[in-house]
């Protein structure tokens, strides 16, 4: 049985918050990609920049265009929508070995005034050293709650 505590450190393990996105996107870092699953419309009127959009209703026959050795940073439209956590599973169950979540979602994304592109679809950016940079941003966010 998971205690509270068990469950919360393997929690915070596959969740990045806004900043740290915004940290990634401004230090340059490489080896994540951006997966925006809100619907068409919503990622035109505005998204992360540099992120894919691929609907949580369609988001399986956009995989083939997901880099599976990037670490995926998926996100939907607030803390209360769900999409970017099933988006995650599904991913995860095919195969894609890092996956997180960005926490807030892209209203999150947007309280804290940061950088929106608008505009229809996009390629994401694949980029080579991400996730030793998130797993710095990671250490750094801990070093600070504690």
């Amino acid at each position: 049985m998971a205690t509270v505590k068990s469950y919360f450190a393997e929690k915070l393990r596959f969740e990045i918050d806004p900043w740290g996105v915004e940290q990634l996107i401004g230090d340059g870092a490489r080896g994540y990609f951006l997966l925006d699953v809100r619907d068409r419309d919503a990622y035109a009127k505005g998204h992360v920049p540099g992120a894919f959009n691929a609907p949580i209703d369609s988001l399986h026959a956009s995989m083939g265009r997901i880099p599976k050795g990037s670490t995926i940073i998926v996100y939907c439209y607030n803390v209360a929508c769900f999409r970017a956590a099933r988006a995650a599973l599904e991913l995860a169950e095919s195969g894609f070995p890092k996956v997180v979540e960005m926490v807030g979602g892209f209203d999150e994304w947007k309280m804290h005034g940061y950088k929106v592109e608008k505009g229809r679809r996009r390629d994401g950016r694949v980029r080579d050293d991400g996730a030793q940079r998130l797993n710095s941003i990671r250490q750094l966010s801990n070093r600070l709650e504690h």
